[in-house]
């Protein structure tokens, strides 16, 4: 589900971006420097500069200004300090000092300011809890240490602060829903999001934090216009269309939103909420239920085109309020990772038509049921070992566990942990090809951070570490697993 408020976006909106206008607009206020707006835009101008001529160069129109002018306008702002105000007289903030270095970098000239001068500001802002302060009079946010860290990675002297307690403070902002704010125990907001993030990755600490969870709390910022919100219960602004996508392509998760409403939400156009990039899962023909699991229903199903044998893998979606249920997503996005003779294939992902519905006590609009369509496997391990009629030879268990571990090692050369090895996982097609399959549970393998829950894996089938609640664990939980799996099918029992 998207967020709930929105905007009306109007038919008469321009259906496309006017560059050349945009980048006429920027440039003309270098001339009107005796006009209200730019008077008053004073104790913003530095950070206002570098957003304007970022633009400019994004639209090839960096030469529409004079740069000997800008250069000159950004050395008369360093103070003797090292630091940058917002313009010539004013106080120097850390907010402006960035900006200062990052228009000097654009135009390749940083060497013109005092660089060592710059590095002493920035490090006497460095708080005991590793935060930054914006200026001296000591405001902390999570944004001054943004601009702390990019600051010094763009002069390559991050290591002149204390760069551990500077990614301590920023995993101090960190909420339970995955988003950072702006100090401890602040809203999550998407502009601190992307200051932390940005934080994290410039420092290589990425690692240390749920990527999925952050990157599904920034898919939810989107709206059914395709627009996008800074926080839950706000309206969509497009200078968060910036601060989450280039959150999410920092996390490497940009294609988690709908990229087709969003384009057309910044360029202004009517959004078309009835997913038609999506395949329609009435193309496949339903022919019996063949399972259930934690995260959804499992049907047969054929191709009406083709006459494909398929499986419908359905995403309960019924305790979800808002949005697509993360397992699922997890799910495609390994799935998509791992192509192996001996790992189920995703074919692609279906969804019904819209549904509305009305009842006494509820209203539900706008939400489809999705599927994902796997290439069908005849039998499952767990079925053929309950069959009495159905017997495996001593050479037949060899080849099943040959195959089983050559599926595993693939997914943990891929660094991949399934954490759900069981019989019942373990698809077999008719002609006796083993297929790893569901990977709902599956996580990639953090070898830096190694710490996960440990409420995983079917109790019959889990290892000893995990039963005495570590969290620390590797691909060693799959090897169990799998060794449980054979010992299955010598005695044809669970591990009781």
């Amino acid at each position: 589900m998207f967020a709930l408020k929105d905007v009306i976006i109007k038919e008469s909106a321009p259906k496309e971006l006017l560059l050349e206008k945009h980048c006429d607009f920027l440039q003309q206020f270098q001339q009107k420097k005796n006009e209200f707006e730019y008077i008053f835009a004073e104790p913003f101008r530095m950070s206002g500069v570098f957003w304007c001529l970022a633009a400019l160069d994004i639209g090839n129109s960096l030469d529409k200004v004079n740069a000997k002018d800008v250069i000159e306008f950004v050395l008369s702002c360093q103070h003797s300090n090292g630091g940058f105000s917002s313009s010539v007289d004013n106080d120097p903030h850390l907010l402006h000092t960035l900006s200062a270095v990052q228009i000097l970098t654009l135009y390749n000239c940083t060497n013109l300011m005092n660089i060592d001068g710059v590095v002493e500001y920035v490090k006497k802002l460095q708080q005991e809890d590793g935060s930054f302060a914006g200026d001296e009079w000591g405001e902390i946010d999570s944004r001054f240490s943004f601009c702390a860290v990019a600051t010094l990675s763009l002069l390559n002297r991050l290591n002149d602060i204390d760069v551990r307690k500077a990614v301590g403070f920023v995993l101090k902002c960190r909420n339970f829903d995955g988003g950072f704010g702006t100090r401890p125990g602040s809203e999550s907001h998407a502009g601190q999001v992307y200051c932390c993030v940005g934080v994290l990755a410039m420092t290589k600490h990425l690692n240390t934090i749920d990527v999925d969870q952050l990157a599904w709390w920034l898919a939810e910022r989107q709206c059914k216009s395709g627009g996008l919100n800074g926080r839950p219960e706000k309206l969509p602004d497009v200078c968060y269309s910036w601060w989450v996508l280039a959150s999410l392509k920092i996390l490497g998760r940009h294609e988690w939103i709908d990229k087709i409403g969003g384009r057309e939400y910044n360029g202004i156009t009517k959004f078309d909420c009835t997913f038609p990039y999506i395949a329609d899962v009435n193309k496949y023909e339903k022919i019996i239920k063949i399972g259930q699991g934690t995260f959804g229903e499992v049907f047969k199903a054929r191709d009406r085109k083709t006459g494909k044998i398929v499986a419908l893998k359905k995403i309960l979606m019924e305790n979800e309020k808002e949005g697509f249920p993360i397992t699922a997503i997890r799910e495609i996005r390994i799935l998509q990772k791992v192509r192996h003779q001996n790992v189920t294939e995703l074919l692609e992902v279906c969804r019904s038509k819209v549904l509305i519905w009305l009842s006494a006590s509820s209203y539900n609009r706008g939400r489809s049921t999705f599927y994902l369509v796997f290439a069908f496997c005849e039998h499952d391990l767990a079925g053929l070992l309950s069959n009495v009629h159905v017997k495996f030879s001593l050479g037949e268990i060899k080849e099943v566990m040959k195959q089983l571990l050559d599926g595993l090692f693939f997914i943990h050369m891929q660094k991949i942990l399934h954490r759900d090895m069981k019989a019942a996982n373990v698809l077999i097609t008719k002609s006796g090809v083993l297929k790893l399959a569901d990977f709902g549970l599956a996580r990639p393998l953090n070898k830096q951070n190694p710490r996960y829950t440990n409420r995983v894996v079917t109790l019959w089938y889990r290892p000893p570490e995990l039963l005495l609640g570590d969290r620390k664990y590797t691909t060693a939980i799959d090897i169990w697993g799998a060794g449980c799996i054979m010992a299955e099918m010598v005695t044809r029992n669970n591990i009781r």
